[in-house]
């Protein structure tokens, strides 16, 4: 048998091993070696011992035989897992909350900021798991947080209510009646919510149905808690849909109704923050309660009203006496898709300095008021498209159209998009004159330049002059449309043109059934190009041409410039020439 000779430790004393194995004091996984303490009548000592060898009742280490080593390396791996897994993980978690941001921040901070995260919309137990998985402290705070547990959700299944029900025992609670559940989902969800006590219902969004009256019965004993209301009524049927809301409880924040009825003179309509209101053909509210509701509602941030109005034989009513103006500081979105009274007497009483998207449509043509040019001046500052169209249907008005959308969303989840669509009476000249002055110094007020790229324009009316100091506010301006049947403002526009406006113009085309001053077009027309755009010295590469603006005249004066003779780096038949009829129907 080999023997090995002895090691001294550091103070001189010889490590001896007697017939206990000593216990292992330091464990160095990275390094895979295993330090071992041994005792003795002698002293201790610390020795690097090969995990093939054994202690015997000798002063020399001896081979082990292959029981023990299988025995003690079974022993060594059994202490190595834990710590391989279970510690390291603990020493990442303590490494990132020492060196991430995230880490450090106070619980309440990060449980809004993973609020934010959720997706409102489509919430789900599901929907949490990702963020859950994302860290232990990540899953803790949306375990113990009862904001992330509000939802009752009649699409859920009972296991999930169960779940929310548990991790939000006492907090506000958020009742769901949305698409279609069935019937015997219906019966669950109604005989879960019906056990949370009725202070701790803060909202219901509901797709009625004639199914759902049971739900909706429960609903008007139960609804003296509840700040948001969004119910739109499904039902095909001309029965209208009430909800009696209580006179005792807070004031509501968010309505979003559709075909539903509620009563307008209730003490809870005040301090609204959004308010959608949507095809009420029955008891819609009178212009008195809806200036009421509007004067007590000063942070109010959205107002929709879409196909609301009196029905035959009821009164639309009218304004108080002595009605002052609507102060509303912080709207954001104004829609009114109503026509008669509560369009012509409400929207010129409000004042919305940042209101950002104004929509009055359904017939809805307003009066040329200044207040009116206040309204929409913001929202075509933060445009980048414009549309004039000049109509005579029914009288003379001029539409204004820069691109807004509204979300087809609740009304507290939209994102609408910046832009102004509304219809304008001109009964004369002198009037749109009027209007321009006020819509110029109005933009003037705002900054005097408006970050609009492209411009269409469609005038019909030749005895209304179109307002070219318009096109001044416009400095990035690079597509320019214009449609003028009768050719009247062709003229003035290339003399506009040829003192440099829009400078950074790519495209540009005037369609035009007759010029009435077809020499002085020409003449202008060409002196414009040959400045704008002289002719190169150089060959012009393909890279170049494209860069080149284009222009699509009308026919006859394209053949007339090239009879004259034009000294232009622009050349006829690609960067000059006439509208097709195909490209005239597609606004190209």
């Amino acid at each position: 048998m080999q023997s090995y000779s002895t090691s001294t430790n550091t103070s001189g004393d010889q490590c001896i091993a007697d017939n206990t194995v000593s216990t292992c004091s330091n464990l160095n996984v990275g390094q895979g070696t295993l330090v071992t303490s041994l005792s003795s009548a002698g002293g201790t000592s610390a020795h690097s011992t090969p995990t093939n060898l054994r202690y015997r009742n000798s002063t020399s280490y001896v081979e082990s035989d292959s029981a023990l080593d299988r025995e003690f390396s079974e022993d060594a791996e059994h202490i190595q897992k834990p710590f391989t897994h279970e510690t390291a993980a603990k020493l990442n978690r303590l490494r990132n909350q020492e060196h991430s941001l995230i880490y450090r921040l106070p619980p309440e901070l990060l449980a809004e900021i993973l609020l934010l995260a959720v997706d409102w919309r489509l919430w789900s137990v599901e929907q949490l798991r990702p963020l859950a998985s994302v860290s232990t402290s990540w899953r803790d705070t949306i375990l113990s947080c009862t904001r992330f547990w509000s939802v009752m959700d009649a699409l859920a299944s009972e296991k999930a209510r169960r779940t929310a029900m548990k991790r939000n025992p006492e907090g506000p609670v958020d009742l769901w009646c949305k698409g279609r559940p069935s019937a015997s989902a219906l019966e669950s969800f109604i005989n879960d919510v019906k056990t949370i006590k009725q202070t701790r219902l803060r909202s219901v969004v509901c797709d009625y149905r004639e199914e759902m009256s049971e739900f909706m019965k429960w609903l008007q004993d139960q609804n003296s808690a509840f700040i948001d209301v969004l119910i739109t009524n499904d039902c095909t049927s001309s029965v209208p849909v009430h909800l009696e809301l209580s006179s005792e409880g807070p004031a509501l924040r968010h309505i979003d109704i559709r075909a539903v009825i509620l009563p307008w003179q209730s003490p809870r309509l005040t301090n609204l923050r959004t308010i959608h209101l949507a095809y009420l053909r029955f008891s819609a509210p009178q212009v008195n309660h809806l200036y009421t509701i509007l004067s007590s509602s000063p942070e109010l941030e959205r107002l929709s009203l879409v196909s609301v109005g009196a029905a035959d034989g009821e009164s639309p009513g009218s304004l108080p006496a002595t009605a002052r103006l609507i102060e509303l500081p912080v709207l954001k979105t104004l829609v009114f898709e109503v026509a008669g009274t509560i369009a012509q007497e409400v929207i010129p009483l409000i004042r919305a300095s940042e209101c950002h998207t104004v929509i009055a449509d359904g017939g809805v043509v307003l009066e040329p008021r200044e207040p009116i040019m206040k309204l929409i001046a913001k929202p075509i500052t933060l445009s980048d498209t414009l549309m004039l169209r000049m109509e005579d249907r029914n009288g003379t008005f001029i539409h204004i159209f820069s691109g807004p959308s509204l979300s087809d969303s609740r009304v507290y989840w939209v994102r609408d998009r910046p832009g102004v669509n509304v219809k304008i009476a001109i009964p004369s000249a002198r009037v749109l004159s009027m209007f321009w002055n006020w819509l110029d110094s109005t933009l003037l007020s705002y900054g005097g330049t408006i970050p609009i790229t492209s411009l269409d324009v469609e005038w019909t009316e030749q005895d209304f002059p179109f307002p070219f100091s318009l096109l001044e506010h416009c400095p990035v301006l690079t597509r320019l449309r214009f449609s003028d049947d009768f050719g009247t403002i062709l003229h003035p526009l290339i003399q506009f043109l040829g003192a440099n406006g829009t400078p950074n113009l790519e495209y540009f085309r005037f369609f035009a059934k007759t010029i009435p001053n077809l020499e002085d077009c020409v003449s202008d027309t060409k002196e414009m190009l040959e400045r704008r755009y002289p002719p190169s010295t150089d060959e012009v590469d393909a890279d170049e041409a494209k860069a080149l603006p284009v222009f699509r005249l009308p026919q006859a004066l394209v053949n007339a410039l090239q009879q004259r003779g034009v000294s232009t780096s622009l050349n006829f038949g690609k960067q000059i020439n006439g509208p097709t009829m195909f490209g005239r129907l597609l606004g190209l």
